[in-house]
């Protein structure tokens, strides 16, 4: 009978790090997935507003960045919410099946000082919207084709999609909550 516990805690174990090594994987995936749509914000954000000013229909194509910003604001969050969800998971399940704990109970116990890089990332989604809109504007002054009301409604509804983006990206940040042990 011992001899089957002995081999049930050895598979328990096993099992264990198996999780750890596999969740520790999956947040370095979609760190690393984080990182390609900031990136790919900025570069879209950089090629519109490039392309605009070259462009007869500049202020048009500048105010169709911002929904396009949203849904990568959206998948860059729902990253980060993931992150989060298995970091509490890999605290609250796995690491107590260890005497010493380890990183996600390590990086919960010990001060560090923030960087803002996380805040930043964030921000950068409603600071290139709200810049594509300036510079839209700025070449509406000088552009005659498209009627004032339609610019200034598509400018509202832009606006719009900025304020929402700011909701995508400062309503999930908070904490996961405690993941209930079984």
């Amino acid at each position: 009978m011992s001899d089957q516990l002995s081999i049930q805690a050895t598979d328990d174990k096993d099992f264990a790090l198996a999780e750890y090594s596999a969740l520790r994987d999956e947040i370095l995936k979609r760190i690393e997935l984080q990182h390609q749509i900031l990136n790919l914000t900025l570069v879209i954000a950089g090629t519109v507003v490039s392309v605009a000013f070259q462009l007869s229909k500049g202020p048009i194509i500048l105010l169709i960045y911002p929904p396009i910003a949203l849904v990568l604001s959206a998948g860059w969050e729902q990253n980060n919410l993931r992150i989060r969800q298995i970091g509490a998971y890999i605290r609250e399940r796995t690491e107590p099946r260890f005497s010493r704990g380890g990183w996600e109970q390590y990086r919960i116990d010990t001060q560090v000082k923030t960087t803002g890089t996380a805040r930043f990332a964030r921000f950068a989604f409603m600071i290139s919207q709200i810049v594509t809109i300036g510079f839209s504007w700025f070449q509406l002054s000088s552009w005659e084709v498209l009627p004032r009301t339609a610019a200034v409604i598509l400018t509202v509804l832009d606006l719009i999609v900025v304020f929402v983006t700011g909701l995508t990206i400062t309503t999930t940040k908070r904490e996961p909550k405690e993941v209930a042990a079984h």
